[in-house]
């Protein structure tokens, strides 16, 4: 995908828009606890026409998560190729006036670690459906965005 359709799509509010966040990623490659629900979303996403948000923080938050749970070298690569090369994923990076203008109002609104407010404020902005094993952080968008149907998980 080249950078102009990449821009566009994300500006199209007729295109579907999903955030996976970190804790799908971790499930998926950890083959923990939620990895059953985990590799469900990542099929239903992977089989839909949605383009997939990757703010540079879930990125990173997911390696180093690997990391720490010590999986092998090899398993954290292979992660990193996954989500990199993960059909229509988009990848998101803050910028100073996304800070100012998308983040900091949600402070006031919910109490979520600063992570988690970067990862919803972007879910926010792009109109994306958020899915996510973080009952704190699905409370919260689900407070903000009324989207019960998307929040609970595949429909």
């Amino acid at each position: 995908m080249d950078g102009k359709s990449k821009g566009r799509n994300l500006k199209d509010k007729k295109t579907r828009r999903v955030l996976v966040d970190s804790s799908v990623w971790v499930s998926l490659f950890a083959r923990d606890v939620n990895y059953n629900d985990a590799l469900k979303i990542i099929s239903f996403v992977r089989k839909s026409n949605y383009i997939v948000l990757l703010p540079s923080l879930v990125f990173v938050e997911t390696i180093n998560t690997l990391k720490r749970l010590t999986l092998s070298r090899n398993k954290i690569e292979e992660a990193e190729q996954f989500i990199k090369y993960f059909p229509k994923i988009n990848i998101c990076h803050t910028t100073a006036s996304f800070w100012f203008n998308e983040i900091i109002y949600m402070v006031h609104q919910t109490d979520l670690k600063a992570s988690d407010l970067i990862i919803l404020a972007h879910a926010l902005k792009y109109d994306a459906y958020l899915y996510t094993f973080d009952k704190k952080l699905l409370l919260a968008y689900k407070k903000i965005t009324n989207d019960y149907l998307y929040a609970e998980g595949l429909s």
